[in-house]
């Protein structure tokens, strides 16, 4: 059964849509500033600052830029295990939405009307 919207906590309301509004610009702005000119001035690698070397996370968000641009061979430049991360990503953001329109509003995709796929009789 689908919950009334008026019935959905207003805090638990206006923390999906910061969430999601927050996903959707991060996502933007990743599209558009060119991979290249992301990363440069002061470097905030903990891991890189003490031992001078590049941890295996370092490239990842020019790569996730890269990719979100469709540049796959300049993503697998920044950083190869953009082919891991990415998917997951989009993994985990899809089960966080699955849950959050379930927990607020009642809905999972197995029940929003129109949504159902339909029953042939015999």
């Amino acid at each position: 059964m689908h919950k009334d919207i008026r019935s959905t906590n207003n805090r638990e309301l206006l923390l999906f849509l910061l969430f999601w509004a927050g996903i959707l610009v991060l996502a933007v702005c990743l599209i558009a500033i060119p991979a290249e000119s992301i990363g440069h001035g002061h470097n905030l690698c903990i891991y890189k600052a003490i031992t001078h070397k590049s941890c295996p996370g370092c490239g990842m968000t020019r790569a996730f830029a890269a990719f979100l641009q469709g540049d796959l061979r300049g993503a697998m430049g920044y950083n190869r295990l953009i082919i891991i991360v990415f998917p997951l990503m989009v993994y985990i953001l899809l089960k966080k939405l699955y849950s959050d329109l379930h927990r607020i509003f009642g809905l999972s995709w197995f029940n929003i009307p129109g949504l159902r796929p339909s029953r042939e009789t015999d």
